[in-house]
């Protein structure tokens, strides 16, 4: 039975994804400060009251602002992790970004809508979609990394450490019974085998070393 291999590509392809990632965070990021603008005010002294009607933008600036940083900081660790790349973790890959560029246009929306009931749900709901579909994308990339053996699995043991502590200190059993088995199936995949077979190896290597 012939084991199926994943072709790592080269470091190099790895190296033009990230210069790619950098350079639309940059561009999305020069984009989202267009819109605010310098407000004209005819008559001096009225400069507060003209930057009190740039609120909506400045709001809009500031929450995109803040995705975008988190988006960055969140895919600049997973590269950090990554091995190699696959093309099937290319297209995703590119998809998150694609939906990342997305931002400027979404604040925009936003903010044009504010003041409209109607206009400004349809504008949360365009937001919403982007930005769960782009988290659930890289979600969907995480697992598709760790399937591939791209991204060490030392990182998801810290977690699992976690979850069988909060197990320890819980003393509801039905809290005990949901964490548990996903923390089996996960010693079984690390391991490559279930604890029956630990035991039954472990068994052996002692008849091997009496023997």
């Amino acid at each position: 039975m012939q084991k199926s291999t994943v072709r790592i590509a080269r470091v190099s392809e790895k190296e033009s994804l990230e210069a790619l990632m950098h350079g639309i965070f940059a561009i999305t990021m020069t984009l989202l400060i267009l819109d605010l603008r310098v407000p004209e005010t005819r008559s001096r002294g009225h400069l507060w009251e003209s930057l009190q009607g740039l609120g909506p933008e400045i709001a809009g600036y500031a929450f995109g602002f803040v995705y975008l940083m988190s988006v960055w900081l969140s895919l600049r660790n997973f590269t950090r992790q990554l091995r190699g790349v696959t093309s099937l973790l290319s297209v995703v890959f590119l998809l998150v970004i694609g939906l990342v560029s997305l931002t400027p246009f979404t604040v925009s929306t936003m903010s044009a809508a504010v003041g409209d009931t109607s206009d400004l749900g349809t504008a949360v709901r365009l937001m919403s979609a982007v930005v769960g579909t782009s988290f659930l994308l890289s979600a969907c990339m995480s697992k598709l990394a760790l399937h591939q053996g791209l991204v060490p699995v030392t990182p998801f043991r810290h977690v699992m450490a976690t979850c069988r502590t909060a197990v320890d200190r819980s003393g509801d059993p039905r809290f005990r019974s949901v964490l548990s088995q996903p923390m089996a199936r996960h010693r079984r995949a690390v391991h490559g085998h279930s604890p029956g077979h630990r035991r039954h190896g472990r068994a052996g290597n002692g008849r091997a070393r009496l023997a």
